[in-house]
């Protein structure tokens, strides 16, 4: 009976005992399947995260989405995203969510913060308790302790075994839990999917980048290849290297003296209103990092302006970084060019190409403008050379013969009427002559008056101003309706000037004749064929032995040629002289008529 009892006790413990244990079975079955459900649903989500990341190349899109998505793969309050800045050894906090936001744009040093150790060690890691954390940057300890920031998972950003970022989650399900291995597993997965994203996009940025530099190259090069004032020019280098690059601020300084002014600029200060750029001048060598470079003949890259003793602070600019390049020609400094951006170490070796390429192009086009300027200044006064060798040669002279008949004059009259009548005749020639002579002159000032009047009167003209000088014969016959291209009415003017020119230089001849033929209208109402003809009596010449190089034939055939004309030149020795000048106008579609069209 006892040995029943006994045994029956020890069933029932047994039982109970496999009861516990099924229960427990069950309970771990139950946790295996959460877990497991658990798992399924991060790795889905893991999935769908790493989707959705890769399908954006938006650089700044790209890192909001991806510091979204790991705070949501991890159940966290807010998150943050750290690029590195090898060169400062820092690392900066780009993208940010939830209750994290605030934080966007701190730094911290990499050797004092959580994210620098990450970043350092190229470990993810899980800290459930920030506040007691050593590692914490002190510039944190202040928002961690008032914000409640309990708990935080990290993983580094790594690509190609060099880290570019860190990824920080915290609070997890609002502090009420811990971050344990899943989670950081879970980051560890995404952040190596979001870093290749990260990469891709900033290759594609550069990319993108280069092409755009390379545009805004092409474009300067485009929009300065055509003469345009100074001003002018920089204005365009200003702005399309503002409005491509979306820099801050964009200036132009030129040397004048031993000061660099600044005298274009495009950006949010100069479309400000209320900016005043102080100081506008800024003194060679001495003050500024414009001064330093217009000095030296050197670019610079400045990553912080803070920390440059030579930066001269605009009032109001909210610069922090600046790159200057000196605007060279010929190896001489004439000015410089000035970009600088709101973000500390905004610029790069490319920047830095691409602004040098631009500036030395910049250069180019001032050379070019300003030896334009030299050239008509030089034409300017060559030009009022020649009118004054003209109005010495021709009118001066003319008018100092009036005035010695004109002395003359009373004295003969008394004597001999006759005489005196033959004066009165002389100086109505001259003063005749020099008024034509003065109209030709005031014509050359005014060259497109040329275009505008009369073929016959301005022939005439050019008959009176010789026989007035000359005392020579020049008749003049012309149709009376002669309508003729205004190229061609110009050319045959400046034929018969060249060659009346000629005449009274070499000819020696009592009589000249200037006959203007016109013939055959066509639909434009105009003359398709004339003969220009200028004959004299003089001393004629051996055609074939005129020098090539001879000026006044060689004006002649260069105009002749230039209106498709052709040109006869006839002449003895003892028979005078003629040239005629025979113009037609091009057949309807011939080549002739297609080149005087692109004209």
């Amino acid at each position: 009976m006892s040995w029943q009892s006994g045994s029956a006790e020890a069933l029932a413990a047994r039982i109970q005992e496999l009861e516990r244990e099924v229960a427990d079975c069950a309970a771990n079955n139950q946790r295996l399947v959460d877990d497991t459900r658990r798992r399924v649903a991060q790795l889905t989500a893991l999935q769908e995260t790493t989707r959705a990341v890769a399908s954006t190349l938006d650089q700044e899109s790209l890192l909001r989405l991806i510091i979204q998505q790991a705070t949501s793969l991890l159940s966290g309050e807010g998150g943050l995203l750290n690029l590195v800045r090898w060169e400062a050894y820092e690392d900066e906090v780009v993208a940010g969510c939830g209750s994290m936001t605030f934080a966007i744009g701190e730094r911290s040093p990499l050797g004092e913060s959580l994210s620098g150790w990450v970043t350092l060690n190229k470990q993810a890691d899980v800290s459930n308790s920030l506040g007691a954390d050593p590692r914490v940057h002190r510039s944190a300890k202040a928002w961690v302790d008032q914000r409640q920031v309990r708990n935080a998972a990290l993983a580094p950003l790594e690509v190609s075994g060099r880290v570019i970022g860190s990824l920080v989650v915290v609070n997890k399900r609002n502090g009420q839990s811990g971050f344990d291995q899943g989670d950081l597993d879970l980051l560890q997965s995404f952040a190596d999917q979001a870093a290749t994203a990260i990469r891709n996009a900033q290759l594609y940025a550069a990319e993108q980048r280069r092409a755009d530099q390379f545009r805004v190259i092409g474009e300067v090069s485009g929009e300065i290849t055509t003469i345009m004032p100074v001003d002018e020019i920089l204005t365009r280098v200003a702005h399309l290297v503002r409005d491509t690059f979306d820099y801050y601020h964009v200036g132009i300084g030129l040397v004048e003296g031993d000061e660099v002014v600044y005298r274009v600029g495009a950006g949010n200060l100069w479309e400000s209103m209320d900016f005043k750029f102080k100081p506008s001048r800024l003194k060679i060598g001495r003050q500024g990092l414009t001064g330093w470079v217009a000095q030296t003949g050197q670019a610079i890259v400045v990553s912080d302006v803070r920390l440059d003793d030579r930066y001269v602070r605009m009032e109001g600019t909210a610069a922090l970084s600046e790159i200057v390049v000196p605007i060279l020609v010929k190896g001489r400094v004439i000015g410089v060019l000035d970009v600088q951006s709101r973000r500390v170490d905004a610029f790069d070796e490319t920047d830095l190409q691409v602004l040098q390429s631009l500036a030395h192009q910049t250069g180019a086009a001032i050379e070019n403008t300003q030896l334009y300027e030299q050239a008509q200044q030089a034409a300017v006064l060559e030009e009022r050379s020649r009118l004054a060798r003209d109005l010495h040669d021709a009118v001066t002279q003319t008018l100092f013969s009036a005035s010695l008949l004109a002395e003359v004059l009373p004295a003969t009259w008394e004597m001999d009427q006759a005489r005196g009548r033959e004066l009165l005749q002389e100086l109505r020639q001259l003063s005749r002559g020099a008024l034509a002579e003065m109209r030709t002159l005031l014509l050359e000032l005014r060259p497109n008056v040329l275009a505008e009047a009369d073929l016959g009167d301005l022939l005439r003209q050019l008959a009176e101003a010789v026989a007035g000088r000359t005392g020579m014969a020049v008749q003049v016959t012309v149709d009376p309706a002669c309508e003729l291209p205004d190229d061609v009415r110009i050319a045959l003017y400046r034929i018969a000037q060249e060659a009346l020119n000629n005449v009274v230089k070499h000819a020696r001849a009592e009589h000249a004749l200037v006959e203007l033929r016109c013939r055959d209208v066509d639909d434009s109402g105009r003359n398709s064929t004339a003969w220009l003809v200028i004959h004299d009596d003089g001393i004629g010449f051996d055609v074939n032995a005129v020098p090539p190089d001879r000026l006044g034939l060689g004006i002649i055939c260069e105009r002749t040629s230039a209106i498709s004309a052709a040109l006869t030149l006839d002449s003895d020795a003892g028979q005078g002289t003629t040239i005629t000048v025979v113009w037609q106008a091009a057949a309807p579609g011939s080549p002739e008529e297609s080149q005087d069209a692109a004209k």
